[in-house]
């Protein structure tokens, strides 16, 4: 198996310009699709279905900020939902008004699966509703205080100024959400963060596929049956391919990662740790993946033509080219539970947006590991009846 390792580490030398390449790309479209295409000024649709109607909601609605708001009713609604044409859409029940006031008040999010942008969303509707509570919990104190004084009553609206001021520029305590902030967290993280991840995910899978398709380029110099009647095992060949593949791309990805915060101004913090732990999870897996291809195929020429296809289409049911919650049909998010990409850049984009450890995404690995595990015994035995044939 040295030997066969130390062959491939040479022969990655030729290969170093496809690398680069690979790279840039990857920098090159997470610009493109981050910046030229979702930059810019746009907010994102939201559907408002207001059963209540009193003032203390619509105060509520008004302190909602970052989203475009659009009053319709539930069936409309949820047919938006459903085409991606909002984001999701809010319903409002009678009797929400009273409830916020005692601090009791639920509503219904209609959404499609769970993602970033409705966990941004949630934290937007919890904020505002701690707000027009906060507001209508204060002027209740002060009306019953200044009725007893003969001072002239205040207006829900001169305490909704006060309150603002208060939480504004001259607030004792200043709290700054980077991640969970409407307006600049749509635009940074949909817009950069996603699609460094996404297309991160996507062409390390080119480097690694074609790195390990090396076996191929055997039957072309006349090492194959060199090694068919050696004693080396079946799995000492594919391990003897498999390690320059995943030291690869588990490099690539920690370049473009790297890169990728400086270019785009995203600091990830804590977060970057751990995502990139689950990176090189991922490489591993796409390593084994890449093993399964190369035995698939029976000549170089097969592994390129094919290759290209089936990352292309892989990637994007995996949502690396756009996100999953846009996507409406239960079919093809089945579909997508059986791609590699989802799983890890699902757990990247929990890890960036909520900063947590890497046990928060614990399942997302064992998942991806169990891939790998699959991928390199279904190899193994590929290759093993290749060799007897």
């Amino acid at each position: 198996m040295a030997a066969i390792l130390w062959v491939r580490l040479k022969r990655m030398r030729t290969d170093v310009s496809m690398y680069v390449i690979m790279m840039v790309m990857a920098l090159m479209l997470s610009f493109i699709f981050g910046n030229a295409l979702f930059g810019g000024e746009s907010v994102q649709r939201l559907g408002v279905v207001n059963n209540d109607n009193s003032q203390v909601t619509e105060a509520f609605l008004e302190n909602i900020s970052g989203y475009a708001l659009q009053t319709t009713d539930e069936t409309k609604a949820q047919t938006a939902v459903e085409k991606g044409e909002t984001l999701a859409a809010i319903v409002i029940p009678d009797g929400f008004g009273e409830n916020l006031k005692e601090g009791n008040a639920a509503l219904t999010l209609i959404q499609t699966a769970e993602s970033a942008d409705i966990m941004a969303l949630k934290n937007e509707i919890v904020s505002a509703a701690n707000s027009t509570a906060h507001v209508y919990s204060l002027y209740a104190s002060l009306k019953e205080t200044l009725a007893g004084t003969g001072a002239d009553a205040l207006s829900v609206d001169d305490v909704q100024q006060a309150y603002a001021g208060e939480t504004g520029e001259n607030a004792a305590v200043k709290v700054s959400l980077s991640v969970l902030g409407a307006d600049a967290y749509d635009e940074q993280y949909q817009a950069n963060i996603h699609y460094l991840m996404g297309f991160n995910i996507f062409f390390v899978l080119f480097s690694i596929v074609f790195t390990i398709g090396a076996i191929l380029e055997d039957k072309k110099f006349g090492t194959w049956n060199r090694i068919r009647i050696s004693p080396v095992s079946g799995t000492a060949v594919l391990a003897g391919n498999f390690l320059p593949a995943f030291l690869v791309g588990a490099a690539q990805m920690a370049i473009v990662l790297f890169a990728g915060q400086l270019l785009f101004g995203i600091d990830l913090g804590a977060s970057a740790g751990p995502i990139y732990l689950v990176f090189v999870v991922f490489a591993l897996t796409s390593t084994c993946f890449g093993l399964l291809i190369s035995t698939l195929f029976s000549t170089y020429e097969q592994l390129n033509a094919g290759t290209p296809v089936i990352i292309v289409a892989t990637s994007m049911l995996g949502g690396c080219m756009w996100p999953l919650s846009i996507v409406g049909s239960d079919v093809l998010l089945g579909i997508a539970n059986a791609m590699p990409q989802k799983w890890a850049l699902e757990a990247a984009e929990s890890l960036a947006v909520s900063g947590g450890g890497i046990d928060t995404v614990s399942t997302h690995i064992l998942i991806l590991l169990g891939m790998a595990l699959v991928f390199f015994g279904i190899s193994v035995l590929l290759y093993n009846k290749k060799q007897r044939a």
